[in-house]
């Protein structure tokens, strides 16, 4: 979850700076002193940032495993901005083959508490490949309440939509996993 919410920060860090380039590209105003301020900008915040950052390491992880989690930290932080923007494009090539002008998508979540996503991947996987039609997504969730995933379908087709939650909810049941519930709304 934490990773999720730092790269949405990225996201919504970087927004702004890529609208600004592409404007002052568009006009042929850029300079390169526009890219050397806003790199020193950004390096200068990351610099602030990433301490505070670690220092949350404490409150999620046992003490006993912290040792082990702050290389793991970097390394998946560090590895999600080396290879986030080629798994980016690939996933962006793959939902722009299948996207349709005109039919609406609708949208179903599962809901399972008490377990991770290592465990429901093989189920997930599974039903992803019988209904290629269907786009399968999970999300993680930690908090006082508890951690899971929340697992969102979407499709185009209501019927196939039910019966591939059905088929999921089966699934992750068949496995042992008691804590599935479909979130309404």
């Amino acid at each position: 979850m934490i990773f999720a919410l730092t790269s949405m920060r990225y996201v919504t860090q970087l927004s702004p700076i890529a609208l600004f380039l592409g404007v002052m590209q568009h006009f042929e105003l850029i300079r390169v002193w526009h890219l050397l301020m806003i790199s020193a900008l950004t390096g200068l915040l990351v610099s602030f940032e990433q301490p505070v950052r670690q220092s949350i390491l404490h409150h999620l992880v046992p003490r006993e495993d912290l040792p082990n989690a702050v290389p793991l930290y970097q390394m998946v932080f560090n590895g999600s901005m080396l290879f986030g923007p080629s798994i980016m494009r690939g996933m962006l090539t793959d939902v722009g083959t299948r996207l349709r002008p005109g039919a609406v998508t609708h949208s179903r979540t599962v809901r399972v508490t008490g377990d991770g996503e290592g465990i429901i991947a093989a189920p997930l996987e599974a039903v992803a490949k019988a209904h290629p039609a269907m786009s399968l997504g999970s999300y993680p969730f930690f908090g006082p309440e508890g951690y899971g995933s929340n697992l969102v379908l979407r499709g185009r087709d209501l019927d196939e939509l039910a019966a591939t939650v059905a088929e999921l909810i089966a699934a992750l049941k068949a496995i042992g996993i008691a804590n599935v519930v479909e979130v309404a709304g």
